[in-house]
């Protein structure tokens, strides 16, 4: 599950932009005990200028 955001223009808060997610898998709330969930944020990067993109981010749920 990713899920693409931007970063808002008070530098602090995250607007969703892109929804990868399909169906209840992704859904934290339906996690139940012995499942493993976890959740990373990572910064956009441009491989071509090698230069991370401050006002791109992702969150990534496995």
């Amino acid at each position: 599950c990713v899920q693409e955001y931007k970063l808002a223009a008070d530098g602090r808060s995250c607007l969703l932009l892109a929804d990868h997610c399909e169906g209840p898998k992704c859904s934290k709330q339906d996690s139940r005990f012995n499942n493993t969930l976890f959740s990373e944020m990572l910064r956009g990067y441009n491989n071509k200028s090698q230069q991370v993109i401050l006002g791109q981010v992702f969150q990534m749920t496995f």
